[in-house]
């Protein structure tokens, strides 16, 4: 077993990896729809940080939804990886976002933006690794048996300690 990784895990179907990737690519054709419009309506005095409080929590979705599905498509592969690989796969979206928005009118690419979406893919990975946690504490998975006593068994008479 290395590092964190789940021992002898049997590989995902075809069908667990698509239904585990599917909410990531709705969500990207979401943002990729509302990084098209020209003018969004969205009231942003309401969002902490404003605008950069809209990117980071927008990453931090998606962030969490490819930590979901790396972990889905790579059972065996240590956390420290899967996350690593899910904050570089969401900032890589953030990077792609960014450079679509400069080509639609009345929009513009901003390095801050990047941040902001660095900043929430990581809290959202977090967040899914916090889930996780959680989830294995209450479900005892890091019961160990040595820390669990076994039942003892009543004592075996000695048949020569016997009086007849």
């Amino acid at each position: 077993m290395t590092g964190d990784a789940l021992p002898e895990q049997r590989l995902p179907s075809a069908r667990q990896i698509v239904l585990a990737w599917t909410p990531v690519v709705a969500y990207l054709v979401l943002i990729w729809v509302l990084s098209s419009m020209s003018t969004l309506q969205i009231p942003l005095s309401r969002i902490p940080l404003r605008d950069k409080g809209l990117h980071i929590i927008e990453y931090a979705v998606l962030g969490l939804l490819v930590v979901g599905a790396l972990r889905v498509s790579f059972p065996s592969q240590p956390h420290i990886r899967i996350h690593v690989l899910a904050i570089a796969l969401t900032c890589l979206c953030g990077v792609v976002d960014e450079v679509h928005q400069a080509f639609v009118p009345y929009r513009q690419s901003d390095v801050r933006d990047l941040v902001a979406d660095a900043v929430g893919a990581v809290l959202g990975v977090a967040t899914g690794q916090l889930i996780l946690f959680v989830h294995r504490r209450k479900s005892g998975y890091w019961a160990s048996p040595k820390l669990i006593e076994p039942a003892s068994d009543p004592p075996i008479e000695d048949s020569s300690s016997k009086r007849t």
